[in-house]
């Protein structure tokens, strides 16, 4: 019933859970939860393949203070070509301030890429 309302407002609703949680997922997509901030001990990017289309995932994107800009562009290479890839991810993006400016980046091309492809989904 919560659920419910918070989405006949026109909400989302998001659980943050900590833990290995993995075997819940379907249960937590039952109960109407429409993303999950759980930890990086968690597959994701096997739960974004096996539930995408029911449920949007955290993605973590960690990087060092002192990581070289080329370390950082990996890293965001590795967010886009993998979970990132349909841009259906909430971003925990930690680490230099510039590699939140290069997720951002990323991301607004990706989704300039996937909306010229008619394949953005709401």
């Amino acid at each position: 019933e919560i659920m419910d309302h918070a989405h006949s407002l026109g909400m989302y609703t998001d659980l943050h859970s900590c833990g290995f949680i993995e075997p819940l997922i379907p249960d937590v997509i039952e109960a109407g939860l429409d993303s999950w901030g759980g930890q990086p001990l968690n597959d994701k990017a096997k739960l974004k393949e096996m539930y995408g289309d029911k449920m949007i995932f955290t993605a973590h994107i960690h990087a060092a203070q002192d990581a070289t800009e080329e370390e950082m562009d990996a890293i965001v290479e590795n967010f886009i070509t993998g979970i990132g890839a349909d841009n259906r991810v909430l971003a925990e993006v930690m680490g230099p301030a510039r590699l939140r400016e290069k997720v951002y980046i990323a991301s607004r091309k990706n989704y300039d890429r996937l909306l010229d492809e008619g394949k953005v989904i709401m």
